[in-house]
């Protein structure tokens, strides 16, 4: 008999103890599920902003080894970033930045032939990320080099594919992509783009861009970067064939 109710005793503590798993399941469950319907209902806002007198939206490198994505010990460089801020209560998921095109502002000159690739996001190998709410991340949009000794200069787009490669040789990349990336120094180009993410409406932009030939070395190469803030526009505008 003694054996019989300690018997029932087990299945009791057992029955008791999968209930409770299935009831803590059931809530996280329910849980996640009324956050992706939140998610839903209230989509993540985000403020794309380029302000230039920003250190951090103007980021001098100077002269150093390539470790961490340094730009080596023979030149400089200047990098353009712009940040997107998350200024909702929800994470803004697997956002992007999704390069359209480019094009010098001159009324009688076609967009550039350029393929429609990503932005890489900032500190990150990658063209994507999660933004969490009222977190501002940075993506970079172009750069300058001066080299030390000859003094030449060149800028890049910083457009890159989805499967990049570790970073000194992902830049190494994107500067031997040709006229895919390069830039046109002394022109001003428009730059369009649109700002995507999983459980957020695409939004467009364009900015300025122009990168003048330097005057001096150093952090005054910030001084030869000209870029207006992005300005959202339609998607008619653009995908239409005018910078206008």
């Amino acid at each position: 008999m003694d054996q019989h109710w300690e018997m029932l005793g087990v299945w009791a503590s057992a029955v008791a103890t999968l209930l409770s798993c299935i009831a803590t399941l059931g809530a996280v469950v329910f849980a996640l599920t009324l956050q992706r319907r939140l998610e839903r209902h209230h989509k993540p806002i985000l403020r794309v902003e380029y302000n230039p007198a920003s250190a951090g939206d103007n980021r001098y490198l100077p002269p150093s080894t390539t470790e961490f994505g340094g730009p080596g010990p023979n030149r400089h460089e200047v990098w353009v970033r712009i940040r997107v801020t998350n200024k909702s209560s929800y994470p803004a998921r697997d956002v992007e930045l999704r390069f359209i095109c480019s094009q010098i502002v001159n009324d009688h000159i076609p967009r550039n032939n350029r393929p429609s690739w990503w932005f890489k996001v900032s500190n990150l190998n990658s063209v994507t990320v999660t933004i969490p709410p009222h977190f501002t991340q940075y993506f970079d949009i172009a750069y300058l080099i001066q080299d030390v000794t000859t003094k030449d200069t060149s800028g890049f787009l910083v457009i890159t594919r989805p499967e990049m490669m570790e970073w000194n040789k992902e830049k190494a990349r994107i500067e031997n992509y040709g006229e895919y990336t390069k830039l046109e120094i002394g022109w001003p180009h428009n730059v369009f783009f649109a700002v995507v993410g999983s459980n957020c409406d695409a939004a467009y932009y364009r900015m300025s861009l122009q990168l003048s030939p330097p005057r001096f070395q150093g952090s005054e190469l910030r001084d030869c970067i000209t870029v207006s803030a992005p300005t959202a526009i339609t998607s008619e505008q653009a995908f239409a064939d005018s910078a206008q």
